[in-house]
């Protein structure tokens, strides 16, 4: 059936050739409105394609690449209930002709896919337009790709392996965030403290993403930075420069040279949590991808860490030195305390721990301390890691606390006419 001259097929952007023998012959298409269209190829010469074409859900497509569902069986039971046949030019698959509205009934047999269509290859996946989607989203965006990869699948990806990679990558941009901020006001000498105070957030959102949709072909997520800030016409924006500060910092950990530059400037835990990332690529033989781009300055970068690599990387962390000291703030309960000797045991809510000496300016405040009750403390965090060594060596000094109040507690104090502290010790 000729389709009615007001139907429009949907504009295209292709995901992967999932059949590939000199030509593609099954591709995977994605719509502007995230709906996913499979290609098969009928005939075709030198000037010309003939396609069929099917609206499919994503779960078909995983089961079809994880071989539990046959092409032939999505044709034969569209969702939509209909395919459309269409041609397009040899070379220019996005130009659609003669676009038709068909029921499976009515296409010949040698048409639809055979059989014996349990998918037998892999997918080639086509490069995300990565700049192309930033102008579409009016911002800079990092892409972070996982393949390869047994716990990797089409569309999909193991939860094992996503939530800490995920997590590591998080604490890397978090703690990279702040060494970026401290080499920033290196170099501009902010006086007034709300300048400071607005830079500082200026920046540090820099580091921090919020996740826009995930891709299939293999399994790709798009983030973009919190801080939309727009770039002064050939400049770069705080974002751009804090993800080539982090471009710069993974491909320096290839080469320990270079890698050595950055050892006093980058905190302690981006190291652990690098660590961590390397071996979760290395166990799981992970290929990790982060890729970068923006419409607006034209900047663009990526960079790779395969499971080949990551034995090295992990060598040249292993072989570097470094002294880092911040400030840290928990909420938990404490589980041991020594008056005598000034020490604590700090348990936080999400089970870390924190022991050390407490400052001697809180040393009379101590026996005010109850194990029954939650508190916010503030730790000062020296890490000193030295060549050779696989950990950093941590000490922790407890600087202040405040209990936190719960409303029953408050209500107690209030009715025995006692005023719960506002101050922190």
């Amino acid at each position: 059936m000729q389709t009615p001259k007001r139907f429009a097929f949907p504009s295209l952007r292709k995901i992967a050739d999932l059949i590939y023998k000199g030509q593609p012959l099954l591709s995977h298409f994605v719509s502007e409105g995230g709906e996913h269209y499979l290609f098969y190829w009928i005939e075709g010469d030198l000037l010309q394609n003939r396609w069929l074409v099917c609206r499919v859900r994503l779960e078909q497509l995983v089961k079809y690449t994880d071989r539990k569902l046959s092409l032939q069986n999505i044709f034969l039971a569209p969702p939509d209930g209909f395919l459309y046949s269409l041609e397009t030019d040899n070379g220019s698959e996005l130009q659609y002709r003669n676009v038709q509205i068909l029921f499976p009934a009515d296409i010949p047999a040698r048409q639809l896919p055979p059989k014996d269509s349990l998918y037998k290859g892999n997918p080639h996946a086509q490069p995300v337009d990565l700049l192309n989607l930033s102008a579409q989203y009016d911002s800079g965006l990092l892409q972070i790709h996982f393949s390869e990869s047994p716990k990797v699948g089409y569309g999909t990806i193991d939860l094992s392996l996503l939530a800490p990679a995920l997590n590591h990558l998080y604490e890397i941009a978090d703690g990279l965030g702040l060494s970026y901020y401290k080499k920033q006001t290196d170099t501009r000498h902010l006086t007034e403290r709300f300048v400071r105070e607005d830079h500082k957030k200026l920046i540090t959102t820099a580091s921090h993403y919020e996740l826009l949709h995930t891709l299939p072909g293999s399994f790709t997520i798009l983030l973009r930075p919190r801080n939309q800030q727009l770039p002064m016409f050939g400049q770069e924006s705080e974002p751009d420069k804090f993800s080539r500060y982090w471009y710069e910092f993974i491909q320096a950990s290839f080469d320990f040279e270079k890698l050595k530059v950055f050892a006093d400037q980058i905190d302690g835990r981006v190291v652990t949590s690098y660590q961590n990332l390397l071996k979760l690529i290395k166990t799981n033989r992970l290929q990790l991808q982060l890729k970068w781009a923006n419409h607006y300055t034209q900047l663009q970068w990526q960079q790779g860490i395969g499971y080949q690599d990551a034995g090295q990387i992990l060598e040249n962390l292993n072989r570097l030195e470094y002294l880092s000291d911040r400030t840290i703030q928990l909420t938990g309960k404490f589980v041991a305390l020594n008056i005598r000797s000034n020490l604590y045991v700090f348990e936080a809510d999400d089970k870390s721990v924190s022991k050390g000496m407490v400052t001697p300016t809180l040393h009379a405040s101590m026996s005010l301390l109850y194990f029954n009750r939650r508190y916010e403390v503030v730790i000062q965090r020296v890490e000193t890691k030295q060549a050779g060594k696989p950990k950093p060596k941590t000490k922790d000094l407890l600087i202040s606390f405040a209990e936190i109040q719960t409303s029953n507690r408050t209500l107690f104090q209030l009715n025995n006419g006692l005023i719960p502290d506002q101050e922190p010790f």
